[in-house]
């Protein structure tokens, strides 16, 4: 529907006046059609920029739709998020009955270094 009303708007701006001037009684000549033709073609440009327009418009009102229902979602269950349970609390002295660890100490990506001996030859 957009892409026709963008593609007869022009047409429908220049054939409109000229049938009106001429059925209120005005005898159109050369001098006149030409005036008229220049300042429809000054028009056309803000003409065929409000369809684009319109279809922003829809466009960004559908996308603040989408992000309402998307704010106005419940939160996740307290199950998987633990934003609901509020701040973490240590566990008292008699519950320390969990799996733990004490005195650990971890390593990431360490390369192992191959041992040389005195000749220079690797020792595996």
């Amino acid at each position: 529907m957009f892409s026709l009303i963008w593609i007869c708007a022009p047409i429908l701006v220049w054939v409109t006046p000229f049938l009106v001037y001429v059925v209120q009684g005005h005898e159109l000549t050369v001098d006149t059609a030409f005036t008229a033709i220049a300042l429809f073609n000054m028009v056309r440009v803000p003409l065929n920029v409000i369809p684009a327009w319109i279809v922003q418009i829809l466009q960004a009102g559908v996308a603040m739709d989408r992000i309402a229902t998307y704010l106005d979602e419940e939160e996740v269950d307290e199950q998987v998020s633990t934003l609901k349970k509020g701040r973490w609390q240590p566990p008292a002295a008699e519950e320390d009955e969990g799996l733990g660890l004490l005195y650990a100490s971890f390593k990431w990506n360490e390369v192992e270094e191959k041992k040389k001996d005195d000749r220079g030859q690797r020792i595996s």
